[in-house]
């Protein structure tokens, strides 16, 4: 009969130990809030700069690109509350604001317990992110164009994603004439 060793059971659990720290930090199990916040800010922006973004859907005041999981639980004057599984997001929308206008951006500014905030800026049109600290793991994220502002809860595992969709969303809106 062999005999027991206990030293190469403990390199073996060690060795599986660190397999699985390597996989988690390989898939963004330890990603630090700074790195969220600059990968979430650099696919907003990625986003924002994009010339053309298809419009899948048509509302009574607004024609906009929403994604295919995400669907509309309520439309109210100037406001969309969004929800994609769990997560739910509202838009808002001021028909008289131009796409370059700041006015949401500035107010943003104004909030307490702002991690990043950060503008874009083209001929066309003027953009942000913002993201705020909610509590260990939570956060505020909104994105605005001009009249056009998007606001959800993230974690930093999802920040890149739902601030390139909310983005997209946001640059797609497309104001129908009053007179139609």
């Amino acid at each position: 009969m062999k005999e027991f060793r206990p030293k190469w059971l403990l390199l073996g659990l060690i060795g599986i130990g660190v397999l699985i720290l390597i996989l988690m930090t390989v898939f963004g199990f330890f990603i630090s809030e700074e790195k969220a916040v600059k990968k979430a800010t650099s696919m907003a922006k990625q986003e924002f700069e994009r010339e053309d973004i298809s419009i899948n859907h048509e509302l009574e005041d607004i024609s906009l690109y929403l994604p295919e999981r995400m669907e509309i639980l309520s439309n109210e004057a100037n406001n969309l509350l969004l929800q994609e599984d769990e997560q739910k997001y509202i838009l808002f929308y001021n028909t008289f604001e131009k796409p370059t206008n700041d006015t949401f951006y500035t107010s943003a500014k104004q909030a307490d317990d702002i991690l990043h905030i950060e503008s874009f800026e083209n001929e066309e049109r003027f953009g942000y992110i913002r993201v705020l600290s909610i509590e260990e793991d939570m956060f505020e994220l909104q994105v605005g164009v001009g009249g056009v502002k998007m606001t959800t809860e993230t974690t930093k595992r999802a920040m890149e994603d739902d601030a390139r969709n909310m983005m997209k969303i946001v640059r797609s809106i497309g104001f129908k004439a009053s007179n139609e």
